[in-house]
């Protein structure tokens, strides 16, 4: 290690010389068992392939051969919506919305709904 002496306690290095290997007990609200459920980690993997969906159909609504029969109007607006939607989704299940308190979470929506009416009608308009 460069210079250093190095004091050992068995085989293991010590990072602080003359202490315990561990400062302290773990916080008595951490010990014991803690069971993690099956479904914990499958909502955001939903989410993500849902978001990747999205983002597909929003690649075919933008190509030549839609439905939409070449309407710049409606291919425009279900990008618009679906846009706004990944939006909300990723704001909240990846960015932890869903815990936050109701008045965030409803501040968050609303500002989704109002800028994704107004990014609608300037494309109607």
């Amino acid at each position: 290690m460069g210079g250093r002496a190095e004091v050992h306690r068995g085989d293991r290095l010590l990072l602080a010389h003359g202490r315990p290997a561990v400062g302290s007990d773990l916080c008595p609200r951490l010990s014991g068992e803690r069971r993690v459920s099956a479904t914990a980690g499958r909502r955001p993997t939903v989410v993500f392939v849902g978001l990747v969906l999205a983002t597909c159909a929003t690649w075919w609504l933008g190509s030549e051969s839609t439905p939409t029969g070449g309407g710049f109007e409606l291919a425009a607006t279900l990008t618009i919506v679906i846009a706004f939607a990944k939006i909300f989704f990723i704001g909240r299940d990846f960015m932890e919305l869903h815990a936050a308190p109701t008045i965030l979470r409803s501040a968050f929506a609303v500002w989704v709904g109002v800028v994704a009416t107004a990014a609608v009608a300037l494309v109607v308009v």
